[in-house]
């Protein structure tokens, strides 16, 4: 899972840089895939191991580019939330922005 993850965040790295330094972790909160916090100029991206396990090629993108977007968004001064900003970055990666994601 986290080799699977760091790939794609590579990928969305080398387009999109960020000074951020950060971590991928996991969660045992079945409500939702992915989660980002941030602390300082450090970040974590944890995702579901049982949830990441139900998800299609295209869902496992979306939902990390979901999260990188709050590190974006996070790394440009803005909050991690759902706002104007980061429902742009999510149609800039060609994604339709939407919270949460149903497996």
């Amino acid at each position: 899972m986290k080799k699977e993850i760091q790939q794609i965040l590579d990928k969305l790295r080398k387009k999109h840089p960020t000074k951020l330094s950060m971590m991928i972790g996991h969660h045992r909160n079945d409500d939702y895939v992915g989660y980002c916090k941030g602390m300082g100029n450090f970040i974590i991206i944890s995702f579901n191991k049982k949830l990441w396990k139900l998800l299609s090629n295209y869902q496992k993108k979306k939902a990390v580019t979901h999260e990188y977007c709050h590190v974006l968004s996070y790394d440009n001064g803005k909050k991690m939330a759902h706002d104007t900003y980061w429902k742009n970055l999510m149609k800039r990666f060609g994604y339709k922005p939407s919270i949460g994601m149903r497996v």
